[in-house]
């Protein structure tokens, strides 16, 4: 064998080693977005499955509070509204936002399961109808630092028609 000529034992390896270092890359995943990990349910030797979700990532960039006004409460409500955002879990802390949008429509319950990927509102409370409720998004201008959102925590949102409000306006003045 003369020196610089290549056996096929030493391509045989070579690919091999060129795979090992493939598959090590693919076991690190990196996430799209800025966020935190939530519902990892995994230990030492769990295995990973394509395509099967191993954990939740909660993207801190995208939150937005879904409120449901009664129907006869939207009727002067538009997108760029202020809304004032009180946080259950920090009462204390009232929060500015904008009305993003508000519902289009809402599925019927009359047994349906969200028709046509509507939301399904309860209207009923006992024996007695109520008002229809209207989904509207609202986003959070600026959430302060020390203040953790959560998904899925209660809101109560207090929403300023006619534009008479500017951005200037300090959140608590509008409160009282």
């Amino acid at each position: 064998m003369r020196l610089g000529t290549v056996t096929p034992s030493y391509e045989v390896a070579r690919a091999t080693v060129e795979q090992a270092e493939l598959d090590y890359q693919f076991t690190r995943v990196y996430a799209s977005v800025d966020g935190y990990i939530t519902s990892l349910n995994l230990r030492l030797g769990s295995q990973a499955v394509a395509n099967q979700p191993a954990l939740a990532l909660v993207d801190v960039n995208s939150y937005w509070i879904d409120a449901y006004f009664r129907e006869n409460y939207i009727s002067n409500m538009r997108a760029g509204d202020i809304a004032i955002v009180t946080l259950m879990t920090y009462p204390d802390r009232p929060i500015r936002g904008k009305v993003d949008s508000l519902g289009w429509g809402i599925a019927q319950s009359d047994g349906s399961t969200g028709y046509n990927l509507l939301p399904t509102v309860n209207p009923t409370f006992e024996w007695i109808r109520l008002a229809q409720r209207i989904p509207v998004r609202v986003h959070l201008d600026k959430v302060p630092e020390d203040i953790a959102l959560r998904i899925g925590s209660t809101a109560s949102v207090l929403v300023i028609t006619g534009g008479k409000v500017t951005n200037e306006v300090p959140v608590n003045s509008l409160l009282q």
